[in-house]
């Protein structure tokens, strides 16, 4: 058993009087808040801050990057995801809310850097987040960080000497609960940082990116992606149309060189891309989407499970055995409108060419996904 006794950030908040250049690559905040296990740190930024243009990293220390503490950016026992707001891009003078969130991961947090022990027998995490914001697209080789903020974070943890055999042992039933309630994942379409994309202009020929994600619930309850087991597109109107994405009983591998599935056991997004058939994009209407997924206890590969004969033999079963023979239904639901009858005449130049008239009267936009999954299938 875990519990919080404290969670100390070790910072002043950044709030200010700024000009409007200024204003336009502020960061504010940040808000603090934890529940269970999971920590989430609300900053403000201006709107013309786009996704690409926000980054952050973790440090195993409280003297951050600067200081010439070691990035732990990519690991497996302080899991962590941005969540993005849908703010259009404007000029600078309206603010976005931007939320990171850390995850501990109590199977692996006592065996890290960032972790150590007490006088009391309590377990201190500490570490520091930087969040920053460019210039530009980050991943550009001209970007430059404009600003940034170095946040030192000390959590204090009680645990009992023998957490990790408590933590399996009781997690499985909450998280089986919240499955049995249909809702334990949620799926949503998705750019390359795994970040809602509420709408996008789309032509034939262009591919839609979905990601499945355990709803923060399962999370807590130390609940990842095993695998998406399958999925397919289909619409009804004005032609039944059909995709497969991923085929089932292959592992989750994709149905064909048109998708690309990217889903490690024990993450906490798995991610497919697919290159949609130019059939679903002939008009107006509802591409809808739909497939299985299965969860897992704790972020290691859980891939080795026995056989059913083995199982049969030893009568007991593991919690990811129990999590294998639990398949998650999920959907996604895309409308589809043309860009005039949206309201977006602006994404399409006005320039009298036959390349751009061509443009404008195929482009189609994926004006709204419902993010939902219905239920568990015995």
């Amino acid at each position: 058993m875990i519990s919080i006794l404290s969670l100390i950030v070790l910072c002043d908040r950044a709030r200010g009087d700024y000009s409007l250049l200024e204003k336009r690559f502020a960061i504010e905040g940040p808000e603090n808040s934890y529940e269970s296990l999971t920590f989430t740190m609300d900053f403000q930024i201006s709107d013309l801050i786009e996704d690409n243009m926000i980054g952050y990293s973790l440090y195993d220390g409280h003297n951050c990057k600067d200081g010439g503490d070691n990035d732990i950016t990519d690991n497996s026992y302080l899991l962590h995801r941005i969540r993005t707001d849908n703010t259009p891009p404007g000029d600078g003078s309206a603010t976005r809310n931007i939320k990171i969130e850390s995850n501990v991961v109590p199977t692996d947090i006592k065996n890290s850097t960032i972790y150590e022990s007490d006088s009391d027998g309590n377990g201190v995490v500490k570490y520091c987040l930087r969040m920053g914001v460019y210039n530009m697209d980050r991943s550009d080789p001209m970007s430059m960080e404009v600003n940034f903020l170095e946040i030192p974070v000390m959590l204090t943890l009680r645990m009992s000497a023998n957490f990790q055999i408590e933590a399996a042992l009781s997690m499985i039933d909450p998280l089986l609960d919240a499955t049995a309630r249909g809702v334990a994942i949620e799926a949503y379409i998705c750019d390359y940082d795994d970040n809602t994309v509420p709408i996008m202009p789309q032509t034939q020929g262009q591919s839609i990116r979905v990601c499945v994600t355990p709803i923060q619930e399962i999370l807590d309850y130390g609940g990842f992606m095993r695998q998406i087991e399958n999925f397919d597109f289909f619409r009804q109107i004005p032609v039944p149309t059909r995709q497969s994405a991923i085929d089932p009983n292959t592992g989750g591998i994709a149905a064909d060189q048109l998708t690309v599935v990217q889903c490690r056991p024990g993450s906490i997004i798995c991610a497919f891309e697919t290159m949609m058939n130019a059939d679903f994009f002939t008009e107006e209407g509802v591409i809808s989407g739909q497939g299985l997924a299965y969860l897992q206890l704790g972020d290691e590969d859980a891939s080795d499970i026995r056989s059913p004969t083995m199982r049969r033999m030893q009568e007991l079963l593991s919690p990811n055995e129990v999590l294998r023979e639990r398949p998650i239904s999920f959907q996604i639901r895309i409308n589809l409108m043309t860009l005039e009858n949206l309201g977006l005449p602006s994404l399409v130049s006005d320039a009298p060419t036959m390349a751009n008239a061509l443009t404008a009267a195929k482009t189609l936009c994926v004006s709204l996904t419902l993010l939902f999954t219905i239920g568990i299938i015995y």
